[in-house]
């Protein structure tokens, strides 16, 4: 609903203005759930395949606000479930009408700054 997705991206933005070590992983069911690297500091590319349900693509949406998204890389060839929260997040930083506003992310997403990655 639209309420979901307001809080949601209100939740969104003050994680990466803050620079928080937590991040959101967003499944595909809607559910969220906000976890932490098992180091505090960053996550590993276990943990990474665990949270993206296999290898990993890291996307960024446009824009320069640190965020980025851990999907998994085969998603759409295997015909994941679009994740209508995620894909809400990835079309709000996309330019009106361009063609990467109209590409759904798929699967369970791991939502976090780009400082959580090595």
């Amino acid at each position: 609903s639209a309420l979901v997705r307001f809080c949601f991206m209100k939740s969104l933005h003050s994680t990466i203005r803050m620079n928080t070590k937590l991040a959101k992983w967003i499944k595909s069911d809607g559910t969220i759930t906000e976890v932490t690297p098992k180091n505090g500091k960053d996550f590993t590319l276990e943990e990474l395949n665990r949270f993206a349900g296999g290898y990993i693509e890291i996307i960024r949406p446009p824009g320069n606000t640190g965020a980025i998204m851990i999907v998994n890389e085969e998603g759409k060839l295997d015909g994941l479930p679009v994740n209508k929260l995620a894909s809400a997040m990835w079309q709000q930083y996309c330019e009106p009408g361009s063609p990467r506003a109209f590409d759904p992310v798929v699967g369970n997403v791991l939502l976090c700054h780009n400082s959580q990655v090595q």
